[in-house]
């Protein structure tokens, strides 16, 4: 809608630590140290604060796309690496 200040935001987020993986996979301990345990990853709330953000954006600013990701995974990628692979 033209002139309407009509704002649209596509939000990407990572792996997220919530009990997903347990309601695909299983709610098991293998399940969760494959993909939660020892990885830094961002928290339900995390996700929460990035989309209060961006809707507390001013009127003239869009802000069309955010990829949230944790620091040890590569932007686009799908690998995200524990911290303690890269501690000496």
């Amino acid at each position: 809608a033209f002139g309407k200040r009509v704002r649209v935001t596509e939000i990407c987020p990572c792996r997220v630590a919530t009990d997903i993986f347990a309601h695909v996979h299983g709610d098991s301990e293998e399940v969760r140290k494959r993909f939660i345990e020892g990885y830094e990853l961002p928290v339900a709330k995390d996700i929460a604060d990035a989309i209060a953000y961006v809707i507390a954006a001013p009127i003239a600013v869009n802000i069309g796309h955010m990829e949230i990701t944790p620091t040890l995974q590569v932007p686009g990628g799908l690998s995200t690496a524990r911290p303690q692979d890269y501690e000496g």
